[in-house]
């Protein structure tokens, strides 16, 4: 299951949690679980039309352990 983490700043959005697991095997589906979750995520990773906002950021870590 991927691990999402915030920065601080956002941190208070998600029960101020620096990072936790959400499902989802493509990002939309992660995304859409993420906001289901925490929904006053939502107006600070969309615009109003739905489309994701520029200043987001993924990426994705292998660990080697």
């Amino acid at each position: 299951m991927p691990i999402v983490r915030f920065p601080a700043l956002m941190k208070f959005y998600v029960d101020n949690q620096s990072e936790f697991p959400v499902a989802g095997a493509t990002v939309t589906e992660l995304l859409d679980n993420m906001v289901a979750r925490y929904p006053a995520l939502k107006p600070h990773l969309f615009e109003t039309g739905g489309n994701l906002r520029r200043h987001q950021y993924f990426c994705k870590w292998h660990s080697s352990a």
